[in-house]
C-alpha cells in the first residue's frame, strides 16, 4: 500500500489482518467480494485497526482513496461493519459496509499535510459482534 509513493508498513492491531483473495477461506466463502487489487487485501474484525505512519514527500492537500468490502453473512458472522479513519488522531470520516457488498470505492476529506513530516493514518473497526469490512488499494494524493 502506497501513501504518495511512500511504501511504508502497515500494523494490525486487534485481531485486524490480511487475507488471501485468490483461494477460498472461511472469510468469504467459495469467492471474494468482487473488484479488489493484487492478491491480498486488509480485514478489520469488530474493533480492530490497521494503521500505517508516512512521511510527507511534499506540502499540500492531502486526498485519501481505498476500496470497502464486506464480509457475507456466513453462520453468525456478517459484514456491518462500521469503521472511522483518522490521520494522526484527527476524525476524516466513518463509514458503514454491509453484509456481502462487493469492492467499493471510497474517500476522506481533504487535510493540510506539510512536507518532511511524518503522519499516521488509521483505519479502526467500531462494530459490535462479529463483523468484518475488507479494505484494499489505499493511496493517498497530496496537491
Amino acid at each position: 500500500v502506497y501513501i504518495n509513493g511512500d511504501a511504508g508498513f502497515w500494523t494490525f492491531l486487534g485481531g485486524a489482518g490480511l487475507i488471501n483473495g485468490n483461494t477460498a477461506t472461511p472469510w468469504f466463502g467459495g469467492s471474494p467480494p468482487q473488484g479488489f487489487g493484487g492478491s491480498q487485501y486488509a480485514f478489520l474484525q469488530n474493533s480492530s485497526s490497521l494503521q500505517q505512519s508516512f512521511i510527507a514527500q511534499s506540502s499540500g492537500l492531502l486526498t485519501l482513496s481505498w476500496l470497502e468490502a464486506a464480509r457475507p453473512v456466513i453462520s453468525s458472522s456478517a459484514g456491518n461493519q462500521n469503521y472511522t479513519v483518522h490521520l494522526d488522531g484527527t476524525l476524516l470520516g466513518s463509514f458503514s459496509t454491509v453484509s456481502g457488498q462487493a469492492f467499493t470505492a471510497r474517500s476522506a476529506a481533504i487535510v493540510p499535510v506539510s512536507a518532511g513530516i511524518a503522519y499516521t493514518l488509521t483505519f479502526t473497526g467500531t462494530a459490535a459482534g462479529d463483523n468484518t469490512a475488507f479494505i484494499d488499494n489505499i493511496s493517498g494524493t497530496i496537491a
